[in-house]
């Protein structure tokens, strides 16, 4: 824009001395003709800075917008994850989700707008050294991405691994509640056989199956309680190799792992057979 503005005056110039001069009506003809397309120049270097400007305040000022929903969502997350219920996590997974669709829509926008600024600055109207600054942008955007990524996959695995904690406790709770049934109805049987040793020897076989039930269930909740410790390790970092062990089974698979082959259906069949 500086050489057109630097043209146009030095026709200007040119002009008013073949004016003084009285130089014939052709070169001033000519002269002015140079002027014009001087002038026009001059304008379209004007339009496309103005034009440039323009998309350049627009691209940070939504990159701008990035940072700040990158800093909301960062804030949103720094927070003890184990003191939540399962269904909180759940939901701040799927908000989450949501932000991470949000942000990563605004990167791939920007890129587009980056990729603009890039095609406009070609233009014969800007200098090699703005051209240069502008084809900076894909590296600008390029590290935010990585950087929003990264935190993403981070709090992505912290999130799923605490899911996991929340759902071993509920198993734990349950589990807890069928011991507890499961003694309950061992004491209540004992009380009705009383003092006959017949009696107790009829039922004899029903009240060590009971027993080892108990047994069994009291081994699975210990199981369960080693798991659960393992997985609070693993979202606090303290090992983080342990996230992987045992990852997202449930409570049939374990016990079946454990030799403890359909104890759901044991356990079942024998609350039909005593009730």
């Amino acid at each position: 824009m500086k050489s057109a503005q630097e043209e146009a005056t030095a026709r200007l110039r040119q002009i008013e001395k073949v004016g003084v001069k009285g130089d014939t009506q052709g070169q001033k003809d000519s002269l002015v003709d140079e002027l014009v397309r001087s002038s026009q120049r001059l304008q379209k270097c004007t339009t496309d800075y103005e034009i440039l400007s323009t998309m350049t305040v627009t691209f940070f000022r939504n990159l701008q917008r990035i940072d700040e929903l990158i800093d909301q969502v960062s804030d949103r997350l720094k927070f003890e994850p184990t003191s939540y219920s399962a269904e909180e996590i759940e939901s701040i997974i799927q908000e989450q989700s949501a932000n991470t669709k949000a942000i990563s829509e605004l990167l791939r926008f920007v890129e587009n707008e980056g990729q603009e600024i890039i095609m406009k600055s070609a233009s014969e109207s800007f200098t090699s050294e703005i051209r240069r600054e502008c084809e900076k942008i894909p590296q600008i955007i390029a590290k935010r991405s990585a950087k929003w990524h990264e935190f993403v996959s981070t709090k992505s695995t912290v999130l799923e691994e605490t899911k996991k904690v929340k759902e071993f406790e509920k198993q734990l709770t349950e589990i807890e509640k069928t011991i507890s049934h499961l003694q309950r109805q061992l004491m209540e049987m004992k009380s009705h056989l009383g003092n006959s040793p017949q009696a107790v020897d009829m039922c004899k076989g029903e009240l060590k199956k009971l027993e080892e039930q108990i047994t069994m269930w009291s081994m699975v909740k210990n199981l369960f309680g080693n798991h659960i410790v393992l997985y609070k390790r693993a979202v606090h970092g303290l090992f983080p190799d342990t996230a992987e062990t045992d990852s997202g089974k449930d409570l049939v698979t374990l016990c079946q792992e454990s030799g403890w082959i359909d104890s759901f259906g044991s356990l079942q069949h024998l609350q039909h057979h005593l009730s």
